[in-house]
């Protein structure tokens, strides 16, 4: 959860106005709207996570206690890596011999050893009457 920040004496932060543009509907002005003044957002930026979702992963473990460290972690549907950065934490990962396998459908990048990632694909239909395979890629780190 954020923290209040010092800087407002425990105040919410100002509010950052969007401006609108001509070519912008007004569906992505109310989320850029939503994603500014996010507070979540604001505490995944300052503290390096890819997403506000990992703040959901961390609660989901400090009540549960899902991750030891040691433990081999499948990320399933991974980008944009939010939820993998605190299963790389909270299995400590490069120091125990835990190992953390994402699995995604675009590249991502990590500096942590004990990780691996794997690109699928599902193919269309057309594909698949075909007989053509799906595109398969992976790399460990």
């Amino acid at each position: 959860m954020p923290r209040k920040s010092a800087r407002s004496g425990g105040r919410r932060e100002k509010k950052v106005r969007v401006k609108t543009a001509r070519r912008r509907p007004s569906s992505s002005t109310r989320w850029l709207d939503r994603q500014l003044n996010d507070p979540y957002v604001a505490e995944a930026r300052r503290l390096g996570y890819r997403s506000r979702a990992a703040f959901k992963l961390i609660e989901i473990d400090d009540r549960l206690r899902l991750f030891r460290p040691g433990q081999t972690v499948v990320d399933l549907g991974a980008a944009p890596g939010g939820w993998t950065q605190v299963t790389l934490e909270r299995t400590r990962a490069a120091e125990t011999g835990g190992r953390v396998i994402a699995l995604v459908s675009r590249s991502i990048r990590f500096p942590a050893r004990r990780f691996c990632w794997a690109i699928f694909s599902i193919p269309r239909r057309s594909d698949r009457s075909k007989g053509r395979s799906a595109r398969k890629r992976s790399t460990l780190y």
